[in-house]
């Protein structure tokens, strides 16, 4: 059955809509570029222009050719990267930093999205031995550090402005002797989870005064209710992006669609995320009370806890995985 929204388009095709959109304003250098220099420690220091000159392989076009890439070297178990591209390191001219960056749509519920993410890493580490861009043989030392940034644009409240960092880190359990963190800590991990909210009433003059923040970049781009003219002041005058007439088109269709069809979806969504919060508390609390014998069996702690009918089926799966 196909489920419309308020404006009876097909939630579906929002979707892929949305998904398809987001990876074109994705693709233009500038908006890559302003990501890493809000993201990435190595980038701060740096205009716009200057992170754009070190991307590889360095070209005049506007846009990135890297996307979509397909890692095929494990039989059934293909990956395709939203984006994937080297770029010069800015404080080491001989060193490169392979740049991953994935646009995350619908929060999956299956599994938890690190997991997927350290999945990722593994495969982009692995596949550069004896790879042309990677290193040769046993020369281990020449592993090009990777970062890999998630933008997740619809997923459960609980998420709502959320900045998290994975890295690696060394625990001494005995001796005094450690190694320098660039042996070990060269894949890092970053999840953005922008802001749902309506930023309609808050003034312009409020958001220009108010320092830089990736998370406001990325509300603007993808979820403002703002008129156009109004993102892109904000995008050249506070975050140097030049607005090219490429640039504008994909921006518009994105302002236009996040005034109904996203929104109607979007709440779709935070709803699935409470559901979800609601089944994992049922579970934990089931199955304290199992393990401490104060019950004998998952029916009495239905009617203990009043469990609705509809959650019973949902419960009763979780703790079957448990």
């Amino acid at each position: 059955m196909i489920e419309l929204n308020a404006l009876g388009f097909s939630l579906n095709s929002d979707k892929r809509f949305f998904d398809a959109q987001s990876k074109k304003i994705l693709s233009f250098k500038s908006i890559q570029a302003c990501i890493l220099q809000q993201c990435l420690e190595e980038f701060k220091h740096l205009s716009l222009d200057q992170i754009i000159d070190l991307m590889q392989p360095s070209s005049l076009h506007p846009q990135l050719f890297s996307h979509n890439v397909e890692d095929t070297s494990i039989p059934d178990a293909i990956i395709k990267y939203d984006f994937l591209y080297s770029i010069k390191h800015p404080l080491d001219n001989h060193r490169e930093i392979l740049i991953h960056l994935e646009a995350q749509g619908q929060d999956t519920y299956r599994y938890a999205l690190p997991r997927r993410c350290r999945y990722y890493m593994s495969r982009l580490i692995s596949g550069q031995k004896n790879d042309p861009l990677g290193f040769q043989n046993s020369d281990f030392d020449e592993i090009i550090d990777i970062r890999s940034i998630w933008i997740c644009l619809h997923y459960a409240h609980q998420k709502d402005n959320c900045f998290l960092e994975y890295r690696t880190q060394e625990h001494v359990r005995r001796g005094n002797f450690r190694f320098d963190p660039e042996c070990y800590d060269f894949s890092q991990i970053y999840l953005l989870y922008p802001c749902i909210h309506t930023d309609a009433n808050i003034y312009l003059e409020e958001i220009m005064n108010r320092p830089k923040d990736i998370m406001e970049f990325l509300f603007l781009l993808f979820l403002s209710n703002r008129e156009f003219d109004e993102i892109r002041l904000i995008l050249e005058k506070k975050y140097d992006i030049v607005v090219t007439e490429e640039l504008k088109t994909e921006v518009e269709k994105m302002c236009t669609f996040s005034e109904g069809a996203f929104l109607a979806w979007q709440e779709r969504g935070l709803e699935q995320g409470l559901e979800k919060g609601k089944v994992e508390t049922l579970v934990n609390n089931i199955s304290s009370l199992l393990e401490s014998g104060l019950i004998s069996d998952v029916q009495q702690a239905f009617s203990i806890l009043h469990v609705k009918k509809d959650l019973q089926s949902k419960v009763l799966q979780h703790l079957q995985l448990h």
